[in-house]
C-alpha cells in the first residue's frame, strides 16, 4: 500500500493511508500478542528504494503489538509535504490485512479506497483494466533485495498483443504510471484487456488503480 498516493491519471490527489491488521476468526483465540512490523520505503521513482520517514511512525518502521483476537491499525495522515512510498508487512499465520486510501477535498465527503495488500513473492501478476471510459494507474514494485526488469505484457479482450514494455526497478523502488502513458500502450485507450507484469529473478508486487472523474477505485491483481 502506498504511504501517500499521487494520481498521474488526472490530478495530484493527497490521501491518508491506513493499514488495518486482525486476526482471523479461525485463529487460536490462546493465541499470544502477535508483533506485526512494518517497513516503509521511499519508491517515488524508479532509482529510489530508500527508507522514508513517516511522521505519524515516527521513523520508517513500527511494530503493532496485536493481543488475541485483537484488531490494530496503522496511519499516514495526509498532512506535511507530498510524498510518494510503498509499506511492507510481515503477517504471521492467522492474521489478515488491508489498506484504505482516503481522499480529503475541502467541500465534498471523504472518499475512501479499499486497497488489497500484493504479495511480494510474485513473480507474475495479472491486472484486468478498463479503459473504454477510464483511466487506468498502476503501481509496480519491486519487493526484492536485488535490480529488476519488469516486463508488463498488456493484450486487448480478444487476446491481441497491445504492447509489452519493460521497467526497470531497483530494490525496493516504485512506480506509479498511467497505464496507457508507458512506451507502446498509447493503444491501451478506448479498450478493455489484461496486463502481466513479470520478473525473472526477484519479485513484483502490483496495485491497480481506476478512475472516472474525480472517484476512484482499486483494482486487485492476481497472482499466476
Amino acid at each position: 500500500m502506498g504511504v501517500r498516493c499521487s494520481i498521474p491519471a488526472l490530478e495530484t490527489i493527497r490521501c491518508t493511508a491506513i493499514a488495518r491488521g486482525a486476526l482471523s476468526s479461525q485463529a487460536n483465540p490462546a493465541m499470544p500478542t502477535i508483533f506485526l512490523p512494518w517497513w516503509i520505503t521511499d519508491g517515488t521513482f524508479a532509482d529510489a528504494g530508500g527508507p522514508l520517514t513517516v511522521p505519524s511512525l515516527h521513523g520508517s518502521t513500527t511494530t503493532i503489538n496485536l493481543p488475541p483476537q485483537g484488531t490494530a491499525i496503522v496511519e499516514a495522515p495526509n498532512d506535511g509535504p507530498l510524498v510518494q512510498g510503498s509499506a511492507s508487512t510481515f503477517l504471521p499465520s492467522g492474521v489478515v490485512s488491508y489498506g484504505i486510501f482516503r481522499k480529503s477535498t475541502a467541500g465534498v465527503p471523504d472518499q475512501e479506497v479499499i486497497v488489497p495488500l500484493s504479495e511480494a513473492s510474485s513473480t507474475l501478476r495479472t491486472l484486468v483494466w478498463d479503459d473504454t471510459n477510464y483511466v487506468t494507474a498502476v503501481a509496480v514494485v519491486n519487493p526484492s533485495a536485488v535490480t529488476n526488469i519488469v516486463t508488463i505484457t498488456v493484450r486487448d479482450n480478444a487476446g491481441n498483443l497491445i504492447g509489452n514494455p519493460t521497467v526497470l526497478l531497483s530494490p525496493h523502488a516504485k512506480l506509479a504510471v498511467v497505464l496507457r502513458d508507458l512506451p507502446g500502450l498509447a493503444g491501451v485507450a478506448g479498450k478493455r484487456g489484461f496486463a502481466d507484469f513479470s520478473v525473472v529473478a526477484g519479485n513484483v508486487a502490483v496495485l491497480g488503480l481506476r478512475f472516472n472523474g474525480q472517484a476512484f477505485t482499486s483494482i486487485p491483481t492476481v497472482n499466476r
